[in-house]
């Protein structure tokens, strides 16, 4: 009953930023946990009602939207998919901003976490569990800077880390603190010393029974993918290697039934499970017709994925990873072979990134029909992986930061375009909009400058 009343309180930060609970500090016996078992079902409440934020998903190339499907979302969905400067119209509402509150809400359930674990007396034979529960703690404060960061900080630029403005980094559970923006690279120094950190007190290498649970290999999957996002290929190359050391099963497409919405939430790939939030099922957006059609009909994720919407002729979405129409955002095994495959093509590594993608692919198509990809050019190599990524990361929270890293590059970067009733809207490379903005509500009480989305800049 207390822990219900402690997670009670602390799923109220959901509808309201941290800012705004300054004058509504909480009776201290509400949140007195005495167990360290007790912190772990803290932590367990929160992987139960966790989301990641997914608007960014609906400011990709992977969907469009038809004017009744547009007129119809939200102020935050309608003007997400077509990049606007006035994006909340006014509103401060908690609904228009629950992709920020959310993963703060989640933040700050770690936090508690974390400074109460810093008062208890451990006995030598709870260091274990005190560690184990301290690990995971690091790491849901992590993912959730980091996704924060993709979506409301600047992208990682190397030759601008140090002033470029991310998020405000909560690194206490005391709301009284007043907390700036950091730098990007003040971000992405924090987001890496807690998973360090929780690698070094997590002691198991993968979760089998509970995805919602941190173990090494999922540390070292996220890492990855944050190292990917500062083009840090060795580093990436590093942590892929080592989540791969730990846990490497491929799914055989080739083995799902027809008779059911396949893969499952817990299917064999998923290194720690997190579902996004509701935005792309709210709007059944249209798949990209040229998306769509770069499954070969060999591919086996093109029927389990997709179904030919009949009254518009257009491909919606059917099933997806998760085996339901809700994405995931978290950690799974073909992303880490992916991002293997591109860190090793960059590398110079030819033969071993061909080898990763062609072990990926061989589980996705129909049993002897694939023929595998080959190539002695680094540039064409690169070009497969990246093509591959884009399919095999489908509304999983990726696509966004992908874009915000291939911009830099001119050979990559990819100019996306929407025509509504007749006005076109282009989201030109390294545009500010690549920045969503940051809630009126929290700017307005906090005095952290927003993100400033009015001028284009073209590179």
């Amino acid at each position: 009953m207390k822990l219900k009343r402690i997670f009670t309180l602390l799923i109220g930060v959901i509808f309201f930023s941290c800012n705004d609970f300054l004058d509504i500090v909480p009776d201290r016996s509400l949140t007195v946990v005495t167990k360290i078992e007790e912190y772990q079902q803290l932590l367990n409440y929160g992987y139960i009602y966790s989301s990641a934020p997914g608007i960014s998903e609906l400011s990709t190339d992977n969907v469009y939207l038809t004017p009744d499907i547009w007129i119809s979302g939200t102020e935050v969905r309608r003007n997400s998919y077509i990049w606007a400067d006035d994006f909340y119209e006014g509103s401060s509402a908690p609904f228009s901003t629950f992709d920020w509150v959310e993963p703060y809400d989640r933040i700050y359930t770690a936090n508690v976490v974390l400074d109460g674990l810093k008062d208890l007396n451990v006995s030598q034979s709870e260091s274990l569990i005190y560690n184990e529960v301290k690990g995971q703690a690091l790491f849901v404060r992590a993912i959730y800077h980091f996704f924060l960061q993709e979506i409301y900080g600047m992208p990682y630029k190397p030759e601008s880390i140090g002033l470029d403005l991310s998020i405000p980094l909560k690194l206490s559970s005391d709301l009284t603190q007043s907390v700036s923006r950091a730098t990007v690279q003040e971000a992405f120094i924090q987001i890496i010393g807690d998973l360090e950190e929780a690698n070094n007190l997590l002691a198991v290498d993968y979760q089998a029974q509970n995805k919602n649970r941190a173990s090494k290999a999922a540390v070292h999957a996220l890492l990855s993918r944050v190292y990917l996002a500062m083009q840090n290929y060795e580093q990436s190359l590093f942590h892929s290697d080592e989540c791969l050391s730990k846990y490497d099963k491929l799914l055989d497409f080739n083995q799902l039934s027809p008779s059911f919405n396949l893969p499952s939430p817990d299917n064999g790939e998923v290194l720690f499970k997190i579902a996004q939030n509701s935005h792309i099922l709210a709007v059944n957006p249209i798949i990209d017709e040229a998306l769509y059609n770069s499954y070969d009909e060999n591919d086996l994720r093109k029927n389990v994925y997709f179904q030919l919407h009949e009254a518009t002729n257009t491909q919606r979405v059917k099933t997806l990873y998760t085996g339901t129409r809700t994405p995931l955002s978290g950690l799974a095994t073909d992303e880490i072979y992916i991002n293997r495959a591109e860190c090793r093509a960059r590398l110079g590594d030819i033969v071993g990134a061909m080898d990763d993608l062609n072990k990926l692919l061989i589980n996705r198509y129909e049993n002897g029909l694939f023929v595998p990809l080959e190539t002695n050019s680094p540039e064409e190599a690169l070009e497969l992986i990246l093509r591959e990524r884009r399919k095999e990361l489908l509304f999983r929270g990726t696509r966004w930061t992908d874009l915000r890293r291939l911009n830099q590059d001119p050979k990559y970067a990819v100019t996306i375009k929407r025509n509504l009733n007749g006005v076109e809207y282009t989201l030109h490379p390294n545009s500010p909009k690549y920045t969503f903005p940051i809630p009126l509500n929290e700017v307005a009480l906090s005095g952290i400058p927003q993100n400033d989305r009015s001028t284009e800049n073209i590179d």
